[in-house]
């Protein structure tokens, strides 16, 4: 999830010091999804961060991934085909990765933002490993007791 100035030189920046972090460990090209929450909602001054951060959470309990809008024509200052980075143009699943051992491995996401008086924050996000849900121990049609409290009766309507 990238901070997502829209200028020619913040952008390419952005991007670069990304491709720098990747080149350590794979010369791969076009698998990472990158993002800014910016074209769904706007600049939002201080809250950028945390709306970058919504987003990614979002995404996690989805397993999807959602769109960079008004996207399809990218800034013309990046190269992205020689990146690790792609623009979803739609919603898409978001797969788990594997791990080099071939388990299912947890979603990772980072998050960029910078504030406009110089104030800058970077988030490496990981998903929740969820343990499997215990199965039920009657069936759902079977009738469950709902408690319910209020200090007045009108309330529980």
């Amino acid at each position: 999830e990238a901070h997502g100035t829209g200028t020619a030189m913040g952008d390419p920046i952005e991007v670069e010091g990304l491709s720098q972090a990747f080149a350590a460990t794979t010369a791969d090209t076009g698998f990472c999804a990158l993002g800014s929450v910016k074209s769904n909602i706007g600049h939002l001054e201080a809250a950028a961060g945390v709306a970058g951060l919504t987003k990614v959470l979002l995404q996690f309990r989805h397993g999807e991934l959602a769109p960079t809008l008004h996207s399809e024509r990218p800034n013309p200052d990046l190269d992205l085909a020689a990146t690790p980075f792609v623009l979803p143009q739609r919603a898409e699943p978001w797969p788990r990765p594997h791990a080099r051992d071939g388990a299912t491995a947890l979603r990772t996401a980072t998050v960029s933002s910078f504030g406009a008086g110089g104030a800058n924050a970077f988030l490496v996000v990981q998903e929740y490993p969820h343990a499997a849900a215990p199965e039920p121990a009657t069936p759902a049609s079977a009738p469950a007791l709902w408690v319910l409290s209020t200090r007045r009766a009108d309330r529980l309507a």
